[in-house]
């Protein structure tokens, strides 16, 4: 799935398509059809609903929480993608950021290359180097 059918039905803005992925949805809960999305779909989410909708973290923190549980939405890379947004509500950093921890925690990866003093020290564990 792309952006735009997730977008319709989490804010309701447009109450016919978003009906639509309503019932899209409920046939995936029955088993009836498979979803897929990414990494990428999601990322475009969270901007949206907070550059667009000026959702707060935790508004969209819940929505991507009832994404995850979705029965038959298979969401690439969902495990880190959960982590980033934990990390993203807890430590209130940029969605983009909180994944690329999470990203690299599952590596197995402590240090970052990144000038982004101010929000990346707000992750513990990481050793910031600069270029």
């Amino acid at each position: 799935m792309d952006t735009n059918p997730f977008i319709r039905y989490l804010t309701n803005d447009v109450p016919e398509q978003a009906e639509r992925v309503e019932n899209l949805l409920k046939k995936a809960k029955k088993g009836e059809i498979k979803l897929i999305t990414n990494e990428l779909i999601i990322v475009e989410i969270v901007w949206v609903l907070e550059s667009v909708y000026d959702m707060d973290k935790n508004q969209i923190y819940n929505l991507l929480q009832a994404m995850f549980n979705t029965r038959n939405l298979e969401i690439s890379n969902k495990v880190i993608l959960q982590e980033a947004s934990e990390i993203y509500k807890e430590k209130n950093i940029d969605f983009v950021d909180a994944y690329t921890v999470s990203y690299m925690k599952a590596k197995g990866f402590k240090t970052l290359c990144s000038f982004d003093k101010k929000h990346m020290r707000r992750i513990d564990w990481i050793e910031l180097v600069e270029p």
